[in-house]
C-alpha cells in the first residue's frame, strides 16, 4: 500500500487497537497494545501487530491491503511463523482488504503447502476480512479507529454524502479535538481507494450544505495531514535505527550460535574459520550454513559452502 493510504491506515490501527481486533472478527480478551512489528529476519515489516494481553495472552497481526498482492498468502504465513518464535504465543493472521481490487483467487483463508497427488506438508489458515463486502453499520457504530473506513463499506455511490455526514456528525460530536480532525482527514483520503480525486472534491463540496467540512474549506487539513505525516515518518525514521541495531545484535548472536553449534559437532573451530563466520552479513546464509550443520561432516566441508 502506498502513502498516504499506508499512513492513514496504520495512523487508525495504532489510534484504535481494540475496534481492529473486533473489526477482524475477534474478542478481546484483555487490554490490546501495538508492539513492534519489525520481523528483520527477513528484512521485511508487517503491517501492524497486537499484543492481547489476556490470561492466555495471544498475538494479533493485520495485515491491510489496497491492491493485489498474488505472494500475500505465503507472507502471512512467513509472519506468522517468525512472530510466534519471537514472541513465543499464538498468533492470528488477518488480511484486511480495503477494495475489491486488492482480492484475488489465492486469498481464499488456507494455504495449502505439499505435492501433487499426496498428502499436504503444511496448510496455514488466516482471517480474509473485506471491506466493500461489510454493512456500513458496523463502522458507523463501531470504534473510532475504523469509523473512516465507513465509505469503503457495501453502500451505493449514492448513499455516500449521508454516509460522510453521520461520520462527520460522530467526530464532532464524540471527537471535536485534533484527533477528530486527524479522523476526518483519513476519512477523506481513504475515500480516494473508491473514488477519483475529482470525485472526492465533489462528495466532499457537496456535504457543505450538510455541516461536512470540504477538503478545500477545511483550514487544518494541511495542518492535520503535515502532523499526521510527520508522526508516521517520524516514528518510521526511529523505527528504523531501532531496526538497524537489533539487526546488528541478532547477526552477532547469530554467527555466535553458529560457531557454538559447530564447535560441539566439529570441534574448536581454527580462527580463519572463526573470521569466516563473523564476516558473513547476510542472516539467509547464516540460516543456511545452520541448517547445513546436520547434512555436512567437518568444519570444511561446511566452509565451502560459505561462498555459494
Amino acid at each position: 500500500m502506498s502513502k498516504p493510504f499506508d499512513a492513514a491506515s496504520k495512523q487508525l490501527l495504532e489510534t484504535d487497537p481494540t475496534s481492529w481486533l473486533i473489526y477482524a472478527g475477534f474478542t478481546p480478551n484483555g487490554p490490546v497494545t501495538v508492539i513492534d512489528a519489525d520481523l528483520s529476519t527477513v528484512t521485511a515489516e508487517a503491517d501492524k501487530v497486537f499484543l492481547v494481553e489476556a490470561s492466555e495472552p495471544w498475538i494479533a497481526h493485520l495485515e491491510i491491503q489496497a491492491s493485489r498482492d498474488v505472494s500475500l498468502p505465503e507472507r502471512m504465513l512467513r509472519y506468522h511463523v517468525l512472530l510466534r518464535s519471537r514472541h513465543k504465543m499464538p498468533v492470528r493472521s488477518v488480511a484486511i482488504l480495503l477494495r475489491s481490487q486488492a482480492d484475488g483467487m489465492e486469498l481464499s483463508g488456507r494455504l495449502t503447502i505439499g505435492f501433487p497427488e499426496e498428502p499436504p506438508t503444511l496448510e496455514f489458515g488466516y482471517r480474509v476480512v473485506r471491506t466493500w463486502q461489510q454493512p456500513v453499520e458496523i463502522f458507523l457504530e463501531g470504534g473510532r479507529g475504523t469509523l473512516p473506513l465507513a465509505p469503503l463499506a457495501k453502500v451505493t455511490e449514492s448513499e455516500i454524502p449521508e454516509i460522510l455526514w453521520r461520520v462527520n456528525d460522530r467526530l464532532r460530536r464524540e471527537f471535536p479535538t485534533e484527533e477528530g480532525d486527524i479522523l476526518w482527514s483519513a476519512t477523506s483520503i481513504l475515500l480516494g481507494l473508491r473514488f477519483s480525486k475529482a470525485r472526492v472534491s465533489e462528495l466532499l463540496e457537496g456535504g457543505r450544505g450538510m455541516g461536512i467540512h470540504g477538503l478545500e474549506e477545511s483550514t487544518t487539513y494541511t495542518a492535520v495531514m503535515d502532523a499526521l505525516r510527520a508522526r508516521f515518518e517520524g516514528r518510521e525514521q526511529g523505527r528504523e535505527e531501532e531496526r538497524v541495531a537489533n539487526r546488528r545484535d541478532f547477526l552477532r548472536r547469530t554467527q555466535l550460535a553458529l560457531l557454538r553449534n559447530g564447535q560441539l559437532v566439529f570441534g574448536e573451530p581454527t580462527p580463519y574459520i572463526v573470521a569466516t563466520i563473523e564476516s558473513i552479513d547476510d542472516l539467509e546464509r547464516l540460516d543456511m550454513l545452520g541448517y547445513l550443520l546436520l547434512k555436512v561432516s567437518s568444519w570444511d566441508e561446511l566452509m565451502a559452502n560459505t561462498s555459494a
